[in-house]
């Protein structure tokens, strides 16, 4: 989706959302494959869970959500 919206060179997939990389995205696109993957965080790596729930409860906002995915952008 967001190569046919000229996401090129500012398109990062990021499963742990910055939390390795320091990165904070403008906006989250999140299919069925993140969900999946934040499961495992929340008994793997649970601090890449807080993390996650955290950004996406405290930081971002669903913006558009269909059967497929979900995108969150920053409320500023």
């Amino acid at each position: 989706m967001g190569f046919g919206f000229g996401f090129q060179d500012n398109l990062i997939d990021d499963i742990r959302l910055g939390f390795i990389s320091g990165k904070k995205p403008a906006v989250i696109v999140m299919g069925d494959r993140f969900e999946d993957s934040f499961e495992r965080f929340r008994v793997l790596e649970p601090e890449v869970y807080e993390h996650i729930s955290h950004s996406l409860h405290h930081e971002f906002q669903p913006a558009f959500r269909n059967e497929s995915y979900t995108i969150y952008v920053r409320p500023d």
